[in-house]
Parts: structure tokens; sequence; C-alpha cells
């Protein structure tokens, strides 16, 4: 077995003296790419979530494939295991990687994305040609060193392939508000630029999601039109969506999700006749928690705190609130359910939340959010009158 550091050895002593425990699956994706050009493997893993170190071989032609060696380590945590470090270690022919917590914490999830292993395609790689990339001396186990079973499903590598779709949930964001159309004598528009932080080239995959979960179809500058679009991402380099400002007004979220990690900033805007820039607000894409707290800023008629929830998930989520004076004492609670792949967006003193607040002059003090299962929020505070918009920084309670 290669040398590796001395952390990475006690995870996996752990997965050798322990007792075993439910079956894990792990499996590795389909990738494809051009001749002297680097590729990013993704491993994904199934009923994982008790996992605390995870160890592999990932095995392929070293005619077709090698590890750079621009790189200190060729593996990378993916998003079950953001909390863990991943430590790569190329051999001839192969990859050894592990991912463990130092804390001994718990992969996020049970069921996602859980390594990443750069590699890169020899430039004599023959268009139209496939590689195998094997899954082999696989281990795993909790934090109280219970050792899994495990199943292993290979994928391939095609050289000069069509590129390949990412999968649901890879190197996922969720940018929790977006808006697109007519407005008065303008419109709203949004824009997303996503950043590929790799040396490999990826593809992305942008959704943009209603009120209720079902496809918002916009128009993009480019002249694509739909809820759903793809794009290549080079390496290093970016991509940029921005929508057309036109049609019927309405709101959703966007969850992007991509074969290469990737930041993403984005920003909606509202312009006036002629294209008279109004206002602008910078956005990110929001982490999922199950907590937050945002300000209040609500006066009668001139401005006032605006909240937009998506649940990308599965299942239903319950969102409770809280309004909390200056001082710390409630002034105000209601519930709200969020459906599968849902989004609301609402201000605080409109029917959804406080609409006791409408008939005061006005109230500062602090929102409490509560989920009982983690969703993605941006705030914002607008001027009624100008229509000025700012987003406000959220803090997150563990």
């Amino acid at each position: 077995m290669p040398s590796v550091p001395r952390g990475v050895r006690f995870a996996v002593a752990i997965v050798l003296c322990s007792p075993l425990f439910a079956q894990v699956e792990l499996r590795v994706g389909n990738v494809s790419g051009q001749p002297g050009k680097m590729v990013m493997v993704p491993v994904f893993a199934r009923n994982g979530g008790n996992l605390s170190a995870l160890e592999f071989d990932l095995a392929f032609d070293s005619q077709v494939l090698s590890c750079p060696t621009s790189v200190p380590s060729p593996a990378i945590p993916g998003e079950l295991a953001r909390d863990h470090v991943a430590v790569g270690v190329a051999e001839a022919g192969s990859v050894h990687v592990t991912v463990f917590s130092p804390s001994l914490a718990a992969l996020r999830r049970s069921e996602g994305l859980a390594a990443q292993v750069l590699l890169e395609i020899s430039p004599s790689a023959a268009p139209g040609s496939s590689c195998t990339l094997t899954l082999a001396n696989a281990k795993a186990c909790s934090g109280l060193g219970e050792r899994s079973q495990l199943s292993l499903d290979n994928g391939t590598l095609s050289v000069g392939g069509p590129a390949v779709a990412p999968e649901e949930g890879q190197n996922r964001l969720v940018f929790p508000q977006v808006a697109n159309g007519s407005a008065g004598s303008g419109g709203f528009y949004t824009l997303l630029a996503l950043l590929n932080k790799t040396n490999a080239s990826g593809r992305v995959r942008v959704r943009l999601r209603g009120n209720g979960g079902s496809d918002l179809v916009v128009r993009l500058l480019d002249g694509s039109t739909g809820g759903d679009f793809e794009r290549d991402i080079p390496a290093g380099g970016s991509c940029l969506l921005q929508t057309d400002g036109q049609g019927t007004l309405a709101a959703g979220y966007a969850v992007v999700d991509s074969t290469v990690p990737v930041g993403g900033s984005g920003m909606f805007g509202w312009t006036a006749a002629g294209g008279r820039m109004v206002t602008e607000a910078g956005i990110g894409p929001s982490a999922a928690q199950s907590r937050f707290l945002v300000p209040v800023l609500y006066r009668k008629g001139v401005s006032s705190t605006g909240l937009a929830l998506a649940n990308s998930g599965n299942e239903n989520k319950e969102i409770a609130f809280r309004l909390i004076d200056p001082a710390g004492g409630e002034t105000g609670s209601n519930r709200v359910a969020l459906a599968p792949q849902a989004h609301l967006a609402c201000f605080v003193h409109e029917t959804a939340m406080f609409p006791a607040l409408a008939a005061q002059e006005s109230f500062m003090g602090v929102l409490e959010i509560t989920a009982d299962a983690s969703v993605r929020v941006t705030a914002l505070k607008q001027s009624v009158q100008e229509g000025l918009i700012t987003t406000l920084s959220l803090v997150g309670v563990e």
C-alpha cells in the first residue's frame, strides 16, 4: 500500500480492524475528454450516511490515462465529503484514494458525490477509443470504527466522445432567487456566472425552477429558450448565462450541477424603459442549512425585508418563522410548508409571513428561520418607491 500521511493511516486502521455493518455502493461515473486534456472522474456513494473514512484504488489503462504531475494530489473531496480530507497517491495505472475526517465526522448525507480524481488523457490516445475505470481494494468505516460491506460499479472514459452531462447533485450550486420578465416599462433579468476551479474541462447543467417546482421557461441573450440548459466550461474558464428580461414576470431558483468543481456568482436587476438601469443586486449560491437569522428592516411604504426559500430536495420541508425584537423578545410566529422542488419568495409584511407588520409604521429586529430539514435561503431589502434592491447576509446557526 502506498505511503500516506499519519491521519490517513489512522483512518485506514479503523477500517481494517472493525466489524462489518450495512452495505455501501461505490460507483464511478462515465466521463469523456480530448487527447492531451485533463478529466475529472467522479466517484459516487450510496447508503454512505454513516461513513467517516473511505479508501479505494481507481485503476485504468496507463497507455490512455495518467496522473498529472502538476498537482500535489489528484483527489478532491466531493459534496458528501466537504468536511473531509481527500488524499490521492499515484501509481502506475492507478490512484490510491483515501477520504477521511480528522474529527471522525460522517458524510453529509447518504447518497451523492464522495470524491473526484483528476486524470490526464494521453496525447496519443486514439479518438473513439475507451478505457475502463475500475474500482478495487475498497474499504469504508463509520466514526465508531464499524466496517461496511461495499459493492463496486466501474465506469468508462471515452476519448473524443460527446460531452457527458453532470449527474443529479454533482458539484451542486443552488441560487435561491432568480427573476425574469416585464415589469412596468422595463423588466427584471438574472445573470449567472460559473467559474471552473480546476485544470479539467467540464460541462454544467443549469435548471431554472418556478414556485411550484416546474421549469421556469426563459429566453437567454444567446437566443436559447427553456428552463434547462447545458454548457461546456473550459479548464480554468467560465460560462455566463443571462436572461433577456422579456415575457411574463416570474420568479424561481436555479440549480447548477457540474462535472467539475465550480464556483458561481449571480446578479438580478431591474431596467426601466430604454434599458435604463434602476437597480442591480449580487447574489451567491446558498449553503443548505436548517436554521438562519436574517435582519429585518421594515418601514411602512418605504422599505421591507424579503426572503426567497428553495427546496431543491425531494421531500416536504416545514419552515417555522419567528419575529424577534431588538431585546430578544418574540413578537410573532408563523409556519409554512415547502413542497419538493418548490420555491417561496415574499416580504416579511406579507400574508405568508407576518401580515400584522403591514399595519405598523416600522419594525427593526431579527427573523429566525428554522426548517425540519436543510433549505436554501436568500434575503434582500427593497426600497418600495425607488425599487432599489440590496441583498442581505444571512447568519447560519448550526
